[in-house]
C-alpha cells in the first residue's frame, strides 16, 4: 500500500475534513511575517526594555526570554496611568 492510499484510508475514520497546521517557518518564508525572536525584541522595545539585558537574564531561552518580558509588562501596566483607573 503506498502512502497515499494509507492517508486516504486514514483520513475515511474519520467525519470531519483533516487540518492541516503550517508553522511559522511558512509565514515567514512565503509572507515575509517575523520569527518569534523578533517579534519578542520588538515587545521589548515597546516596553522600553532591554531585550538583549532580559535575553541574557533567560541565557538565551527565547521561552523564559517571553516570560521575563511578561512579568516586565505587567508591572509596567500596574504602574501606568494608561489602565482606565481614574
Amino acid at each position: 500500500m503506498t502512502f497515499k492510499k494509507n492517508l486516504s484510508d486514514h483520513f475515511k475514520n474519520f467525519s470531519a475534513s483533516p487540518f492541516l497546521f503550517v508553522g511559522s517557518g511558512m509565514s515567514r518564508r512565503y509572507l515575509g511575517a517575523e520569527d518569534w525572536e523578533f517579534l519578542l525584541r520588538k515587545f521589548a522595545d515597546l516596553i522600553d526594555v532591554s531585550y538583549t539585558r532580559i535575553n541574557s537574564q533567560a541565557d538565551g531561552d527565547l521561552m523564559k526570554t517571553a516570560s521575563l518580558l511578561a512579568e516586565t509588562y505587567a508591572q509596567k501596566w500596574w504602574d501606568s496611568e494608561i489602565k482606565g483607573d481614574k
